[in-house]
């Protein structure tokens, strides 16, 4: 098959028991495939989510866009810090969507440091129950090629002052659009002057 997009949506449906590991690496033979989309939101999925569930197959070298929801589910545990470490490294663009679930503990700083190539991101882990600082997505980020970045973390517990996570620093020069949400958490403190420097 000389497939170039993949989209599977199933949102809305009542789909329930937990998420398989290597959910995408049975996708062989596909290797012009260039877009991958699933969508298995507002379903009733539960249990933790693999470490390994974006783990693609070596067959798929082309894939540039990654878009994955898992929103509106009952998925439990914490955010695994190898997440993206399988995701193609040559992705320029990830969208990962995993808000309105019941998701615990910090959120991974490091949770995009193997992806190489990353243009645009867009992560979503609102409406859980999170705690920790504000990720220093930064420190670990290959960000040369950014030119988009949104981080949503609202409607959590995230705590602690704000920081200089927020700024993409002097490695991000090509960054367009950069947007944080952060409301409804329990930060607390002064606005720093140096906030976005």
């Amino acid at each position: 098959a000389n497939l170039t997009e993949m989209v599977i949506r199933l949102s809305n449906n009542q789909l329930s028991g937990t998420i398989a590991g290597n959910l995408l690496s049975t996708l062989g033979g596909l290797s012009d495939l260039e877009t991958l989309e699933i969508d298995l939101s507002s379903n009733s999925l539960s249990g933790t989510i693999p470490s390994d569930l974006l783990e693609l197959s070596n067959a798929l070298v082309n894939v540039d866009v990654v878009h994955l929801s898992l929103a509106n589910n009952s998925l439990e545990g914490t955010i695994p810090t190898s997440l993206l470490t399988s995701v193609i490294s040559s992705a320029a663009s990830l969208t990962l969507d995993i808000s309105s679930n019941r998701l615990n503990g910090s959120v991974p700083a490091a949770l995009f440091s193997e992806l190489e190539d990353l243009a645009v991101v867009a992560l979503n882990v609102s409406s859980n129950s999170l705690t920790g600082s504000i990720p220093n997505f930064w420190s670990s980020m290959n960000s040369s090629s950014l030119t988009s970045a949104s981080f949503d973390l609202s409607n959590n517990q995230i705590s602690g002052s704000l920081s200089s996570a927020l700024a993409p620093g002097s490695t991000a020069a090509g960054l367009e659009q950069m947007e944080w949400i952060l409301k409804s958490n329990s930060l607390s403190g002064a606005i720093p002057s140096d906030l976005l420097a």
